[in-house]
């Protein structure tokens, strides 16, 4: 059976997944899973979501910049409302909506269109969390939806907005040590993260204990699978297995720096992870 991938079909697609008009949604796309080669056919993804959900729904992404080591900062990099997202082509082409909005945090902004968005944006800058947006997507009853990316860019975002309720997400040895510039009121200053997410590799283990609560659903957009959840219900699972064990969705890979060798929470794996990557550490922090 052919496959088409199209404004309507995947509106459809869209609609039978459970979203629904005035609903704020919180997207990971790949857009070439989906079978979206182009900017132009990109750009059909984004018009379905906001037919699906209309003038009084919302859409989200997130639209992460690089930061660096302090002592590698340069005036070059500064953040500004157009930098380019890291975080793949379905951001950069949100970018280009004439009604996007962009939160202001300097390494973790978030970008949004909709009735909703300014609400959800406009207090995200360099004072707040990374991931503070997540805390009003849940407040509205939100939802989360990665599309192409099921396993290979795994789990929800509220993930790491339940680190920092716990207080976890303040714990990496990098706090204060990376960063970026910023503009504030036309000046140019210096920003230090002080909360991190960490991998999102091992959140693949999550997904077996939403599905236990209910609160995923699956289904085909274009070439690929989609699961949607309740940003309400992942984060009360989120917090929950937290609570058991901030270690819960660490990857499996014992050379990840994030995983093994960054988290204060867990210096039991840290003597082990800096002999065996001494030489790999040390080729990143000063080439």
């Amino acid at each position: 059976m052919s496959i088409t991938v199209d404004r309507v079909s995947l509106r459809n697609q869209l609609a039978s997944l459970g979203i629904e008009e005035g609903d704020t949604l919180l997207i990971k796309a790949n857009l070439m899973q989906i079978g979206l080669m182009t900017e132009e056919q990109g750009r059909l993804l984004i018009d379905a979501f906001l037919d699906v959900v209309g003038s009084s729904g919302t859409i989200l992404s997130s639209g992460f910049t690089p930061s660096w080591y302090f002592w590698k900062r340069s005036r070059k990099n500064v953040f500004t409302k157009s930098s380019h997202p890291i975080t793949g082509s379905f951001s950069k082409l949100m970018l280009l909506n004439p009604s996007v909005i962009r939160s202001r945090h300097p390494t973790n902004s978030f970008i949004g269109i909709g009735d909703k968005a300014d609400y959800i944006l406009s207090d995200h800058d360099a004072a707040q969390s990374s991931f503070f947006p997540v805390s009003k997507l849940i407040e509205l009853d939100g939802k989360c939806i990665t599309l192409g990316c099921v396993f290979t860019n795994p789990g929800f975002t509220t993930f790491h907005w339940a680190q920092h309720v716990l207080g976890y997400s303040t714990k990496s040895i990098l706090r204060n040590r990376v960063g970026t510039y910023y503009l504030d009121d036309g000046q140019v200053k210096w920003f230090s993260r002080k909360d991190f997410g960490g991998c999102s590799f091992g959140m693949v283990k999550l997904y077996q204990y939403y599905e236990k609560s209910r609160a995923l659903k699956f289904g085909p957009v274009g070439y690929t699978n989609a699961v949607i959840a309740s940003a309400k219900k992942t984060f009360k699972m989120d917090l929950k297995m937290l609570k058991k064990s901030p270690t819960v969705a660490f990857c499996d890979n014992d050379s990840c720096f994030s995983c093994r060798g960054s988290w204060y929470y867990n210096v039991s794996d840290m003597p082990s992870y800096y002999v065996r990557n001494a030489f790999r550490i040390a080729s990143r922090l000063f080439d």
